[in-house]
């Protein structure tokens, strides 16, 4: 489960050319949490689901469902549909 949850976020961090320092700068933290087998920790994903950038990829993250009339996508319609998410 948690290994499935790092795979997604990836993807995610991938969709948006997050790379590994901007993510690091995003959490305060370094990016050795990302590769291991622990869970990601409650904060760590709060902070990056405030994310303007990853707010739209949040119903995906948690529950693998997408809401494209509410901007709430995955990461391969990221660049395919082009949804402008105002928060």
């Amino acid at each position: 489960m948690f290994g499935e949850f790092k795979h997604k976020l990836r993807r995610v961090l991938a969709a948006e050319s997050i790379s590994d320092w901007e993510l690091c700068a995003m959490l305060g933290a370094d990016q050795q949490w990302l590769n291991d087998s622990e869970p990601v920790a409650a904060d760590f994903t709060m902070r990056l689901l405030k994310d303007l950038r990853l707010r739209k990829y949040t119903l995906w993250l948690m529950i693998n469902k997408i809401a494209p009339e509410s901007g709430q996508i995955e990461p391969d319609l990221a660049h395919y549909m082009h949804i402008a998410t105002t928060y």
